[in-house]
């Protein structure tokens, strides 16, 4: 009776910290109120189970006969029994009020019954009082556990979400952004409140008679995304040129950071971690890689499409490659929301949150573009655009801001109050000991001495610019 009684107290407990943790956990929103709906009737049923359990006890105590006191005749432990004593009366009283094997120590001590007694007669009402209570007619534990939340969402798939959550969190490394699906995604920005915008019908893209002529990258003729990533960085920036963006001393550089170790790592209100990187960056002109990640004005992400892939492999087939229906998924470029919003969205908000300017990110197959841009809480998402139309969108953003943004240290405190409010929401974003998990992932990876002292040095003056915080003379010296 009392292993039971624990192990039901045990449960509640348990139950109550799954409720917790599937309030935060990152589903859609069905499924979330079916999964709350099913632990809060799996508590009920569990504390139902525990007054069951003490109702039990207080049968048992009640029928308990009152313990012989040293010195007590035969005589009147019977009078006791039969309720004829007042001693007997008071006991009864006492047993019958008890609620847990604690307050019944509790209860009989106040009674002035030795302590001896007390526990003879705990042992004495679990010895009596063992069987569990009768599951309810035609119910299963499943379908006490939440199968009947109305949700189909069984305890088994509850308890693995719950599960996968618990030990996600609890992980020290960070999920990757390429790990990211949309409806977590979508969680993360409802989190920061952030809603998202169709820039396609808020704000779309006119493009003027004199525009020039842009031409999309061929990314067929590459293995993988990272195998094409330096030449259609090269291409960005050739497109780039001709809508008139400077680059080279007093402009821009085109960065390519797909191989450098993540330099983006952000923790969630709920706990949960993701770290990565982006596959480049536009920054000013003369930064270190590490540093231009901190002052990007663009970050590119690449994702060849299912045609592109298949284009490759046909291309390196000794076969005849097989005809595919026109029109088919397949056959399309690389879609917004399929497989890569996740992945673009909390990379996004991971660049921004170390950054001091609302950048703007292209998600790119080389041939349809995707732009996200932060504007206040809301972000423009501005889906399926042509070469021309993104190339012209991203060059208004730097020509719009082009003193400012060319700027190699620029600091928050420099940008307009109506670019900084969002800049500084997305900064809490950052663990505590962001800088020192960055030194860790990123320092260890790099050969020779020198050259992980200049990385270093690096990293702790871009956090030391972007915190407006003055290097330590020492340290200055150290290095120089």
């Amino acid at each position: 009776m009392e292993a039971e009684l624990n192990k039901v107290k045990q449960e509640i407990e348990e139950v109550k910290d799954e409720i917790k943790v599937a309030k935060a956990l990152p589903v859609e929103l069905a499924e979330r109120v079916a999964l709350l709906t099913a632990r809060e009737r799996r508590l009920a049923a569990l504390q139902d189970k525990e007054v069951l359990l003490l109702k039990q006890a207080h049968a048992a105590a009640a029928a308990l006969p009152p313990t012989a006191q040293p010195g007590t005749t035969s005589t009147q432990v019977g009078g006791a029994a039969a309720g004829g004593g007042a001693d007997g009366d008071e006991k009864g009283k006492a047993f019958v009020h008890i609620k847990k094997d604690d307050d019944m120590k509790a209860l009989l001590a106040d009674q002035n019954t030795d302590l001896e007694t007390c526990e003879s007669a705990v042992r004495e009402l679990l010895r009596i009082a063992t069987q569990p209570p009768a599951a309810q007619p035609g119910t299963t534990s499943t379908q006490v556990g939440g199968a009947a939340a109305g949700g189909g969402l069984t305890e088994e798939r509850m308890r693995q979400l719950l599960r996968e959550d618990r030990e996600e969190r609890q992980q020290s490394k960070p999920r990757a952004f390429s790990s990211v699906g949309s409806t977590e995604a979508e969680a993360l920005l409802a989190s920061l409140d952030i809603m998202e915008m169709d820039g396609n019908v808020v704000d779309p893209v006119v493009l003027p008679e004199d525009c020039p002529t842009c031409s999309s990258f061929d990314y067929s003729k590459y293995c993988d995304e990272a195998a094409g990533t330096c030449d259609l960085l090269a291409h960005h920036q050739v497109e780039l040129a001709k809508m008139g963006v400077v680059f080279g001393q007093g402009g821009y550089h085109m960065y390519d950071l797909h191989k450098t170790p993540t330099l983006y790592t952000i923790k969630t209100a709920y706990g949960r971690s993701y770290g990565g990187n982006i596959e480049g960056c536009l920054s000013p002109f003369g930064l270190m890689p590490t540093s231009a990640a901190r002052q990007c004005r663009i970050a590119f992400e690449h994702k060849q499409s299912a045609k592109q892939k298949q284009a490759y492999r046909d291309q390196q087939s000794t076969e005849v490659p097989q005809q595919r229906v026109a029109g088919a998924g397949a056959d399309q470029g690389t879609r917004f929301a399929a497989g890569c919003k996740g992945q673009a969205v909390t990379a996004f908000i991971g660049a921004c949150a170390y950054n001091v300017f609302p950048l703007i990110m292209d998600l790119t197959d080389g041939e349809v573009h995707h732009l996200l841009h932060l504007k206040g809480v809301e972000l423009f998402e501005w889906t399926n655009l042509k070469p021309q139309q993104a190339y012209y969108k991203l060059s208004q953003l730097l020509k719009d801001h082009h003193n400012l943004l060319v700027q190699r240290s620029l600091v928050l405190e420099a940008v307009p109050e109506e670019f900084q409010a969002p800049m500084k929401k997305l900064r809490t974003l950052r663990p505590a000991s962001a800088l020192k998990e960055q030194l860790d992932s990123i320092v260890p990876e790099i050969e020779g001495r020198m050259e992980r002292l200049q990385v270093t040095y690096e990293l702790m003056m871009g956090w030391a610019q972007s915190e407006q915080l003055e290097m330590p003379a020492a340290v200055r010296a150290m290095y120089s």
